[in-house]
């Protein structure tokens, strides 16, 4: 799972001890987390992102995220962009976290014959 956090850019106190936080989580149940200064890529994904929650929204959602180019979900107007309901989200990743999620399974295999491949 690919995770991205949106701030306006301004002082807000306990926000980079949040995003600190976030992040590390992230990266400790094996989601790819992104960070450092905006490249343009990011910020098309951020905008692509921020006009699917703003339909959702529109269309009278919540409890929702957005995902960016997963199989999952409800369809958006952008065809990268899939509306996942909170506790499917939440479900993943407790299945992420027990490694029973098929993601986390193929990851452990590969790193397995990975470390194979290392001890020759």
């Amino acid at each position: 799972m690919r995770i991205g956090v949106l701030t306006s850019g301004g002082d807000a106190p306990g926000m980079n001890a949040a995003i600190r936080s976030l992040t590390k989580a992230g990266i400790a149940r094996g989601h790819t987390v992104l960070g450092g200064s905006p490249s343009a890529v990011d910020r098309i994904l951020a905008q692509r992102l921020a006009v699917g929650a703003l339909f959702a929204l529109e269309a009278g959602a919540h409890d929702e995220l957005l995902a960016w180019e997963t199989t999952a979900g409800l369809a958006t107007q952008d065809a990268s962009v899939n509306r996942e309901p909170l506790d499917q989200a939440l479900a993943e990743t407790e299945r992420v976290l027990d490694v029973s999620s098929p993601a986390t399974v193929r990851r452990v295999a590969l790193m397995r014959s990975a470390e194979a491949l290392l001890a020759l």
